[in-house]
């Protein structure tokens, strides 16, 4: 759209037919980017009579080329909108933005409270874009998680994880989601975030019991996160001991992706993992071929301890894979080198096949 027609759009938005200002509206919002000089018009937009417009006017607020200053404060005074439509649309916009648009996150806060599901899910993802690791951003989050609607609950635990060590504090909360919800994204989600945040040891004996969920993605995500959790040097050796004695017993689970991912958390924690070598060792004849590649990679980064699966790993080297194979002599590789020499050798064979 070339500029004539976008002058036409913003004389547009100030005709007296609704019917007028709402096609100048979405006209401007299919606009990649919408011209700066539509953004005191767009502005002037959000208190239109008609929700529609006002909701079209949003939209077409978060992808304009014009500083965030500029319109940030009249999208967050719309997240509060009688129309439910309009805050949807606000939130969205304000995400866009990312970090420039903190000022609207007391709105936004709010808004993730509001009696509208859609606009408390674009609130939430709103508030992750902009700053997760912000502390009152985070209590957001936490409240969020008891909400009346799964969809909701579920992003609230997914941005808590992108807030990483930050959100320590909703460890509990997250146990209480993983093991309490009875949505299956709402525990996967709670799941990973607990593997995010990292600092989780308290997290350790809900996770092992998640290793015993009905549905397999909740398995693979708590095996994921113990192992995440394993390698984190603040974990208690307690809570070390625990996680990779379950992990070892999820090499058994009937689901090839929890054995594969339990192998692959086992190498993630490294050396400490060395009583898992045997297991590890009889993995490499398990029957999926990923997870015989991982269980060659994990007593690779387990190291010279895990000496006792050589022979295992020598005769994985006549694995019909060639990406079992190569993990096995990168394994022996790295198990028999020098410390001088062990970080040489052949490439790293974690990448999935």
């Amino acid at each position: 759209m070339g500029q004539p027609a976008v002058r036409v759009c913003i004389r547009a938005l100030g005709d007296d037919d609704w019917r007028v200002r709402l096609c100048a509206a979405e006209a401007l919002a299919r606009m990649d980017p919408v011209p700066r000089e539509a953004a005191a018009a767009l502005i002037q937009a959000l208190k239109d009579e008609r929700g529609d417009v006002r909701a079209a006017a949003a939209q077409a607020l978060g992808n304009i080329d014009a500083p965030p200053d500029e319109v940030v404060p009249a999208l967050g005074r719309a997240l509060e909108d009688e129309s439910a439509g309009v805050g949807r649309e606000a939130a969205i916009s304000l995400g866009n933005f990312g970090p420039a648009s903190r000022r609207a996150v007391p709105a936004l806060i709010r808004a993730s409270k509001d009696a509208d599901l859609e606009v408390r899910c674009r609130a939430v993802d709103a508030l992750w874009c902009i700053c997760p690791e912000d502390k009152d951003v985070i209590s957001a989050f936490i409240h969020a998680l008891e909400d009346e609607h799964p969809r909701v609950r579920s992003s609230a635990a997914w941005a808590l994880g992108q807030a990483g060590p930050a959100a320590k504090e909703a460890v509990p909360n997250l146990v209480q989601t993983l093991k309490d919800d009875e949505d299956l994204k709402v525990r996967l989600s709670a799941a990973r975030a607990l593997g995010r945040i990292g600092h989780a040891g308290a997290a350790v004996p809900a996770l092992i019991e998640a290793l015993s969920d009905n549905d397999g993605d909740v398995r693979r995500a708590a095996g994921t996160a113990l192992g995440k959790i394993g390698a984190n040097s603040g974990t208690t050796k307690e809570a070390a001991g625990a996680l990779i004695l379950a992990l070892i017993r999820a090499l058994g689970d009937r689901g090839s992706l929890v054995r594969w991912v339990a192998a692959e958390a086992l190498g993630d924690i490294g050396p400490a993992a060395n009583e898992a070598v045997p297991a590890l060792a009889k993995a490499l004849k398990d029957k999926n071929p990923n997870v015989r590649k991982a269980a060659a990679w994990a007593l690779g980064e387990i190291g010279p301890v895990a000496k006792e699966a050589i022979p295992a790993l020598k005769e994985a080297l006549m694995d019909e894979y060639e990406h079992v194979r190569k993990a096995a002599a990168w394994a022996l590789e790295k198990i028999q080198a020098s410390p001088a020499t062990r970080k040489a050798g052949t490439s790293h064979p974690r990448g999935k096949q």
